[in-house]
């Protein structure tokens, strides 16, 4: 009786202690984590040389390493995402996505570990100033993005036409050749796209953003673990070198 206590109270140690439980079943091969990424979404997530890369490729890589898992990346546009994580097609998701309580009742989110700030985005000689200044005007968004829900926000009170691209380079471009007059978009990626010299972003911040990786509703286990690592990347220091190597 009393070695089967003493196992009792180890087994409840281990539970406790933040460490991370090894299982082949926890991801949809064994000894991989398979990772779906959006790859137009710099500085988080982008193609360079052929490569994928950035803040968050670099991030869930580590994870992957500190798990023991390989990690296997597949590339999807930015909505196919959350269906790719419905239909077990991947274990998890990264591309900047933003928590919202909508999106939390049918997916996992881990803890934050990055926020940024909607914006819009106008030329440097355009007379839009501020949000009201869009009216009647043509504002370029994301498709499936949290820019896209607060373009159909603000059009509740606000007439203008809603212009959707698959890449923010396809957007950027239009903008600076005044396809449309306006992008809303997020602080990180205006200040990291070396396309945007001519480009200014208004005063008035439109949301917050908590980023988060995303995994199918009920791998609650995975996503302790990726916590578990990732608040050990908080204490290590690896976020700060995160963000001085690709933020600032």
């Amino acid at each position: 009786m009393q070695h089967k206590s003493a196992l009792l109270l180890i087994l409840l140690l281990i539970a406790s202690s933040g460490c991370i439980l090894k299982n082949n079943e926890l991801t949809l091969k064994e000894g991989t984590l398979t990772v779906g990424v959006y790859p137009y979404m710099a500085p988080m997530t982008y193609m360079k040389d052929d490569e994928l890369t950035g803040y968050e490729i670099e991030m869930i890589s580590e994870m992957a390493k500190r798990m023991d898992y390989n990690v296997n990346f597949k590339v999807y546009e930015f909505e196919r995402l959350f269906s790719a994580l419905e239909y077990n097609e991947i274990d998890c998701a990264i591309a900047g996505i933003g928590i919202t309580i909508d999106r939390k009742t049918k997916f996992e989110f881990s803890r934050p570990y990055r926020y940024t700030f909607t914006v819009i985005t106008v030329l440097k000689d355009s007379s839009i100033s501020k949000i009201n200044d869009i009216e009647g005007q043509k504002v370029g968004v994301l498709k499936g993005t949290l820019m896209e829900n607060k373009a159909n926000e603000l059009r509740r009170t606000r007439s203008f036409e809603i212009i959707k691209y698959s890449s923010p380079e396809i957007m950027y471009s239009d903008l600076n050749s005044k396809k449309i007059s306006a992008a809303i978009t997020d602080l990180d990626s205006i200040n990291y796209n070396s396309q945007n010299q001519n480009i200014r972003v208004l005063d008035e911040h439109l949301d917050i953003i908590y980023m988060g990786i995303a995994l199918k509703k009920g791998n609650v286990e995975l996503l302790n673990n990726i916590n578990t690592v990732m608040l050990e990347m908080e204490k290590d220091g690896y976020f700060e070198y995160l963000r001085d190597t690709w933020i600032e």
